[in-house]
């Protein structure tokens, strides 16, 4: 147990933030009082001021923690870009892919493209967001280069099949 130096209020452990800074290895403050300070306009403005004077030291230790952290950092970032682009959570991106037993939806291949690209792509409406399936990267690729259009698409099929080889030729 430990008391919170701003409520005053003693809690567990589990109740403040990790810190180094201190003895027992907590911060001082409880989360809920860090919460609400950090919710406050003028602590808000009083750190970006802050950190806006000490940019480079700010970029300085970034670049350590990304050089001293490369798969971290790489994992965050997809996790990151599977969030916000998506609204999708690294768990539900494996859900959907043990769904689809680990292969493209359209053309079944386990390989998602090339040695450069490790994820299969999130297939999208490129209108309404919806999520629809997930692709391999050369799929995903016709379809974005058709512009999603059906139409195209059966044209492309027609002018396909007109001009097929016979085997036997």
């Amino acid at each position: 147990m430990k008391k919170c130096y701003k409520c005053q209020i003693e809690k567990s452990f589990s109740e403040f933030y990790k810190c180094k800074t201190w003895k027992d290895g907590y911060d001082q403050i409880c989360i809920t009082c860090t919460k609400k300070a950090h919710d406050n306009p003028k602590v808000r403005k009083q750190k970006k001021k802050y950190r806006l004077a000490h940019v480079e030291h700010y970029n300085q230790m970034s670049r350590e923690w990304k050089m001293n952290n490369p798969e971290r950092f790489k994992k965050l970032g997809r996790e990151l870009h599977l969030r916000k682009k998506f609204g999708l959570t690294p768990e539900q991106y494996i859900k959907m892919l043990e769904t689809q037993s680990g292969k493209c939806y359209l053309c079944g291949r386990n390989n998602p493209g090339n040695k450069r690209i490790k994820n299969f792509d999130i297939d999208h409406n490129k209108r309404t967001g919806q999520i629809r399936k997930l692709l391999c990267h050369p799929c995903n690729s016709a379809i974005g280069l058709l512009n999603e259009d059906t139409i195209l698409l059966n044209k492309i099929i027609v002018y396909l099949k007109e001009h097929e080889i016979s085997e036997g030729a």
